[in-house]
């Protein structure tokens, strides 16, 4: 949202892209058994682990983010919003 509010600068449209956004993508819920498994691998970054943690249980191919070096995983690939788009346009992986 506060990206999205920075770039567009009206609450009305971001928060109706977000709307849009939501209707595309499958929000996958934090649980329990999440949080365990994060704090028993003991990442510097929590917020971090706890994605990587639900992305793996959620067998998704990709998590998208600027922090990509926070990420010490080698079963998802890490990669940044641009190469993300680039995935989407091209229907191919980035390296």
């Amino acid at each position: 949202y506060y990206i999205i509010r920075k770039t567009l600068k009206s609450k009305d449209s971001a928060i109706e892209l977000l709307k849009k956004f939501i209707k595309t993508i499958n929000i996958a819920q934090v649980e329990e058994s999440h949080i365990y498994e994060a704090l028993n691998l003991n990442w510097n970054d929590f917020e971090d682990v706890i994605q990587y943690v639900v992305g793996k249980s959620k067998s998704v191919e990709y998590i998208v983010t600027r922090n990509q070096s926070d990420f010490q995983c080698l079963d998802v690939k890490i990669v940044s919003p641009e190469d993300f788009l680039k995935i989407i346009e091209t229907g191919s992986s980035v390296s």
